[in-house]
């Protein structure tokens, strides 16, 4: 069940400088979740911390389902796994959505907007960590033939993947959210944990599960699953721009900078000054613009709350 070992191929320092970043912002996470809990009156004892062990076990259970379960993917390296699952992914999952709630807590975004302001802060990482993380071989995804794998979908990565992360975080946002707002008795809020986290797995998996299929459909039709690719990006998008347009106050959050450098600014090294299989021009230059956008919001929060 729980496996401790280092692998002698994990002399790669690109590999390792992934998976000691995911318990380094974990750490971060936790050590901040217990001050933030430590100023709730209204809550039970550690409330973020708790929401940020929530989002690691859906993280393990939201990993397991996919590798063990519909075999899209298998890993390639760990430090130490859960259910054969590397534990440095789910305490990335976990880390990321924490980060991204805190975010927009801090930046006071109207409430309706938040979950989907979430959604858009944790996407906007993975979107240039997987193509580089799957390249160096930290998982390997077999939903497509080997041979035309690294042409399809988002530069080798099945557009699955990024639903399950759209709807992961917008669903967990979204009901933990309304759970904050509700007066909760010491003995019924382990029981709303379960709860919730049952209902969050089997609709991120069936949404994902349904559109992985629905974009089989029309390939074989001779469509472009681009169409199917587009419509959570849609559902997000409104909300995202009016929340970002709305804030209400300009405050930094270094855990979220931290973690959006870091992913978006080795990713890029990796591409540029590494050497990697399967990396084209374009991929360089999305790359790139992901990295500046990270570093242009900041910097214009940062402007915003020196003028505030």
């Amino acid at each position: 069940m729980l496996k401790v070992g280092i692998d002698l191929e994990l002399a790669d320092y690109r590999i390792l400088a992934y998976l000691f970043a995911a318990y380094i912002f974990f750490v971060w996470c936790w050590k901040e979740s217990l001050v933030r809990s430590s100023l709730l009156k209204d809550k039970p004892p550690y409330w973020y911390t708790l929401e940020l062990l929530s989002a690691v076990v859906f993280g393990v259970c939201l990993e397991w389902v996919g590798v063990h379960m519909l075999n899209y993917y298998h890993y390639g390296y760990s430090l130490v796994s859960i259910l054969d699952i590397p534990l440095s992914t789910p305490l990335g999952w976990g880390a990321i959505i924490y980060s991204a709630m805190l975010t927009t807590d801090k930046l006071e975004a109207p409430s309706w907007t938040r979950p989907f302001l979430d959604a858009f802060f944790a996407i906007q990482i993975d979107l240039g960590m997987d193509v580089v993380a799957t390249r160096l071989g930290l998982w390997t995804w077999t939903y497509y033939p080997e041979d035309v794998k690294w042409s399809m979908d988002w530069f080798g990565v099945p557009y699955g993947n990024y639903f399950g992360w759209i709807f992961t975080v917008l669903f967990f946002s979204l009901i933990f959210r309304l759970i904050r707002k509700r007066e909760i008795r010491p003995k019924q809020w382990i029981l709303k944990y379960l709860v919730v986290g049952v209902g969050v797995i089997l609709c991120c998996e069936i949404l994902l599960f349904g559109t992985l299929e629905i974009g089989r459909i029309f390939q074989v039709m001779g469509l472009s699953d681009k169409i199917v690719a587009l419509w959570p990006w849609l559902l997000i998008a409104y909300p995202t721009f009016y929340g970002l347009k709305n804030i209400e106050k300009f405050r930094l959050s270094p855990l979220n900078i931290g973690i959006s450098a870091f992913y978006h600014g080795f990713s890029l090294y990796v591409l540029v000054f590494t050497t990697l299989k399967h990396v084209n021009l374009t991929l360089i230059i999305i790359n790139s613009m992901l990295f500046i956008g990270v570093l242009g919001f900041h910097l214009w929060l940062l402007k915003k709350e020196k003028n505030s």
